[in-house]
């Protein structure tokens, strides 16, 4: 007797095949019979005529890292489709946590990981994967370690140099962290204070896991200015450590660069066509979000945010940040300049006085406050105590198509859990992807655009046995219609479930069905495996 039948789907397996109406039958953990037709009993059997049945959704870019202790069901991400996140993005994380670092890493992560950065912080990264392992979880859960954390712990927030001394430490914590089973490791290399990184460093470090089979993904330096130095870097650092590099939320952002991505993404080719190993995500949208701290020029936060918010309360010291903020900062990117501050939104507020605000643009809230806009900006980010989150509209629609089409490109949310007005990629990424690239634009086949979602990332992050639809594969499967998948969350109400999602499938075991009951315990924590798929 098998334990799951789906009977008369359109199965699509993720590798970019032509899909085919039959069944699917899984006994246990796993898919063990795929045919036109599967006769037997089973103890669930559902009926998918007219629905595509995939392998699971994977989102590679998440900040889930501490999102299953308040919600196990991870709604947002299992409503969509969700089988598997990958956390420790864009060098936030919760480990490694020396003691000495604690309270700087929690102040830097809150505003990306949500309050409960503040509670769950790990001294070892080996620590922080036991908690993954055992904390009660619908879907499944990969981890990359966060460079941001283990800078902090090997120096402090500090912008000089790591000594020999230090940069031994940052090496220990990566190995620790790669023999605990990350998948890599992610910098963030625009946010402080892994922006006060040098190469040499981030190679050495990159070398350490590229002799482990991991992966190392990069939100670059520049984004905008100062994007074709910083490809070059992430192409140099793949060639000269032998480490595949993923470029998180590839874009070139400000108006001034609106257009141009067709001729960035044919550059691109060309360094990989001379061996640079390069992937990229990004997500179906033209608004980013992030910490509102990264409006602030790296040199103010180079003794952490604590000494900054002092620093605001001096008027000299506001004189001279808005000076800063007028002006160009040449490789390093001025994203209230380069969008404007109407293109810059509150997204989260603690305080009860600025969440009226939340919604609004910089620009906006200067006018009901009749001051200035750098002026209003640093107070919010004083009276939010720097925890304050932010949306940045900074790129354009055809430039979004452009890069999601290019190959390499999977889909990832990069949605901020704990923000108070979230952006609504958090809740819609993948139906969005799915009804405006295929059922509406007709830009990719239902086929292409799966493989993006499953196979793709799977095979890029080394998730064994997962990501596509095959016989003693990891039964992890979605089941849509193709007519109504659409996504709800929009900016006005950002937090809507999508529609058109049947049924969603970790494990073998179903968890999220249309008119069911979710369930949570199923998922698993999936450590990085030195085979090669």
């Amino acid at each position: 007797m098998y334990d799951l039948l789906i009977k008369e789907g359109f199965l699509i397996d993720g590798t970019g095949k032509k899909g085919r109406v039959g069944d699917v039958a899984v006994a246990g953990q796993r898919i063990v019979k795929i045919a036109d037709s599967i006769d037997g009993d089973a103890k669930v059997v559902i009926e998918a005529k007219g629905k595509i049945v995939s392998p699971g959704f994977i989102d590679v870019h998440t900040h889930d890292d501490l999102v299953f202790d308040i919600d196990p069901m991870n709604m947002p991400k299992l409503r969509q489709g969700v089988t598997t996140v990958i956390t420790g993005n864009c060098g936030f994380g919760a480990a490694p946590a020396a003691i000495h670092c604690r309270r700087d890493l929690a102040d830097y992560n809150v505003p990306i990981l949500g309050a409960q950065a503040q509670k769950f912080l790990f001294e070892t990264f080996g620590e922080y994967m036991v908690y993954m392992e055992t904390v009660k979880k619908a879907i499944n859960v990969a981890c990359l370690v966060p460079h941001g954390a283990v800078y902090l712990s090997a120096n402090g927030f500090t912008d000089r140099a790591p000594g020999k001394e230090e940069l031994e430490r940052e090496r220990a914590y990566v190995k620790e962290a790669m023999e605990a089973g990350s998948l890599g490791l992610s910098l963030g290399l625009m946010y402080a204070p892994g922006c006060y990184s040098k190469e040499e460093e981030l190679m050495q470090l990159a070398k350490e896991v590229g002799a482990r089979g991991g992966i190392v993904t990069i939100h670059m330096r520049s984004e905008s200015e100062g994007f074709s130095e910083s490809v070059q870097a992430a192409a140099r650092l793949s060639l000269q450590c032998q480490v595949p590099v993923e470029i998180s939320h590839l874009k070139h952002v400000g108006t001034g660069y609106r257009g141009d991505m067709r001729q960035k993404l044919a550059w691109l080719k060309g360094l990989m066509d001379q061996g640079a190993d390069l992937s990229f995500d990004m997500y179906p949208y033209t608004m980013g979000s992030t910490t509102m701290a990264i409006l602030f020029p790296t040199e103010y936060l180079r003794s952490g945010v604590k000494k900054l918010l002092e620093g605001l309360s001096d008027e000299k010291f506001r004189e001279a940040v808005t000076k800063r903020l007028r002006e160009s900062w040449g490789e390093e990117d001025n994203l209230s300049l380069l969008c404007g501050w109407e293109n810059v939104i509150l997204s989260s507020a603690a305080t009860r006085k600025n969440r009226e605000f939340m919604g609004l643009s910089v620009k906006e809230i200067a006018d009901r406050r009749q001051m200035g806009e750098e002026a209003v900006f640093m107070d919010l980010f004083l009276e939010e105590q720097g925890e304050a989150s932010i949306l940045l509209n900074h790129i354009a629609q055809e430039d979004m198509e452009e890069t999601i089409l290019f190959p390499g490109v999977s889909v990832a949310s990069d949605g901020l859990p704990g923000a108070g007005s979230p952006h609504p990629r958090l809740y819609g990424t993948f139906p969005k992807f799915l009804r405006e690239f295929v059922r509406e634009k007709g830009l990719l086949t239902w086929e292409e655009a799966i493989h993006k979602i499953t196979w793709q990332p799977a095979k890029r992050f080394g998730l064994e046995k997962r990501g596509r639809m095959e016989e003693q594969y990891f039964g992890d499967l979605t089941i849509f219609d193709p007519e109504t998948i659409s996504d709800q969350a929009d900016f006005s109400d950002p937090r809507r479930f999508p529609e058109g999602i049947q049924c969603v499938i970790v494990n073998g075991c179903v968890a999220w069905q249309e008119g069911g009951i979710p369930k949570a315990g199923q998922g698993k924590l999936i450590r990085r495996r030195q085979s090669n798929l």
